[in-house]
């Protein structure tokens, strides 16, 4: 089986954000534990679970709906897009009061020495081992990922389109298929370093560089929800611009309408789908935000010149 593009870019990435002065010395390994996708919490009181801790980093993107989070004993309200960055041993657990309602995805992780036994299953307190003690949690991890120091929040209020970007990279990995693949734990491991890249370019990135204008946040919204239709005058909200207006302005500063945009937006994640899961096609083409498969199939075809099976024979 060839290793297509896309596995050598998501291996490639576990070196490091680009440009970066080193790769990560003392956490050679990011090892997966759990992901999903969507989950939902109903209010009917009490706990999900316990306030618990873990040597294990802990993200989780709520995308809709409202709720409360207990992170080290302190209960955060959550009334819309959130980031919790959960780092090890620090004790978190979801409320669920009446009246809440909470869509969220979530990723777990290890990041230990190679060859140094899991200990994703252990609730006693924080081990002797200091690679675990003195990781320093998630702002630790980043700045060594990407040479460049990364503080980062423990709770973090986000835009749609980032929260809506981060599911996305966390929906390979809650992938249930994705241990079956012949290549399933390299490409876990790189799925962990887009989200870490992610989390990086958002978070610290964009803090520096360049703030984006309507258009720019207009078009990250349409990245990050290929998932699903859009309508062009929720997109245009997005922008603060009437239909009419971002239609034009998004055609002049892009060099394609915003629908052509998204459905080819939807059409690169398809394609990345098909190269690195083994999801059936059909699944693929739901996630995509294709209702109809074999009208999703007649759209890849048209865009990459073969049907979806064809080209992941080609190109895994």
């Amino acid at each position: 089986m060839r290793i297509g593009l896309h596995a050598l870019v998501v291996l490639e990435g576990l070196q490091g954000a680009p440009g970066a002065a080193c790769s990560v010395p003392a956490w050679p390994a990011l090892v997966p534990v759990h992901a999903s996708i969507d989950d939902r919490i109903r209010g009917a009181g009490g706990q999900i679970r316990g306030e618990h801790c873990h040597a294990v980093f802990h993200a989780v993107v709520v995308t809709a709906g409202r709720g409360s989070f207990m992170l080290d004993g302190e209960v955060v309200p959550v009334t819309g897009p959130t980031l919790f960055l959960v780092d090890p041993w620090v004790p978190h657990s979801f409320q669920r009061a009446a009246g809440d309602d909470t869509v969220y995805s979530e990723v777990t992780f290890e990041a230990r020495a190679r060859g140094a036994p899991s200990l994703a299953e252990s609730r006693d307190a924080p081990p002797a081992d200091e690679v675990v003690r003195d990781t320093g949690g998630w702002s630790a991890l980043v700045t060594a990922w990407s040479g460049a120091p990364a503080p980062l929040a423990a709770v973090t209020a986000l835009p749609q389109d980032v929260a809506g970007g981060l599911r996305a990279a966390i929906a390979p990995l809650a992938d249930p298929l994705l241990p079956q693949h012949p290549m399933g734990a390299a490409l876990a491991q790189g799925y962990v370093a887009q989200t870490l890249f992610l989390l990086w370019r958002e978070l610290v990135a964009a803090q520096t560089g360049p703030v984006d204008d309507d258009l720019d946040r207009a078009r990250r919204f349409l990245d990050g929800a290929t998932h699903r239709p859009v309508e062009l005058g929720e997109v245009a909200a997005v922008a603060g611009l009437s239909a009419k207006h971002f239609g034009r302005a998004f055609k002049a500063r892009f060099g394609v309408t915003p629908v052509a945009y998204h459905r080819a937006a939807a059409l690169r994640r398809a394609a990345t789908m098909l190269r690195s899961t083994v999801l059936p096609i059909k699944h693929i083409a739901e996630a995509c935000g294709f209702g109809d498969v074999h009208y999703f199939s007649r759209r890849f075809t048209s865009r990459y010149g073969m049907p979806p099976g064809g080209y992941r024979r080609e190109y895994r």
